[in-house]
């Protein structure tokens, strides 16, 4: 597990845009050794290319049946939207799951404030994706390098940061 980083410990709540979901200051802690998926958000995964500082974690948990994840973001601004697509790393693929909505557009000139994290803030999210028992969520945890997390922002509406989805 050395490529994947700890969780965060709470220090602060606010309400996002999008039902269900909260976001939250935060600083280092533990991992999160419940996640039944995770992967982490690097620039380097994006398609097309982008150059960012910016990072993050994704960890998916089962939740009593109910996948929920929580999303950790560092050296981002803009932030505007979030969610799984299908696809394979190097792939571009349609939206499976929304995960955060801050703007309703993805370059930010909709409604709604984008959002930022830094090193010493973090911007982390978390929310329910859904039951684990019905189709395309069973499909996520059973296949899940079939699909990835790509993270928009207002300088880069196509993607930040991106990452494929693994088991731990």
């Amino acid at each position: 597990m050395g490529t994947r980083r700890g969780f965060l410990k709470t220090v602060g709540v606010g309400t996002v845009a999008a039902a269900g979901l909260t976001t939250m200051a935060a600083a280092d802690e533990d991992e999160n050794e419940d996640a039944v998926l995770f992967t982490p958000l690097t620039s380097g995964q994006t398609v097309p290319k982008v150059r960012s500082r910016a990072t993050g974690m994704v960890d998916f948990t089962d939740d009593g049946g109910v996948l929920t994840f929580e999303m950790t973001l560092k050296n981002i601004e803009g932030v505007t939207q979030a969610h799984i697509h299908a696809g394979g790393r190097g792939e571009t693929g349609g939206v499976v799951f929304p995960l955060i909505a801050f703007n309703t557009k993805l370059d930010g000139s909709g409604s709604g404030d984008p959002q930022s994290g830094t090193p010493q803030h973090p911007l982390r999210v978390t929310g329910d994706i859904g039951s684990t028992s019905v189709s395309p969520v069973e499909d996520l945890v059973t296949n899940p390098t079939r699909y990835y997390v790509n993270v928009h922002a207002v300088e880069n509406p196509s993607g930040e940061v991106r990452g494929q989805i693994r088991e731990p």
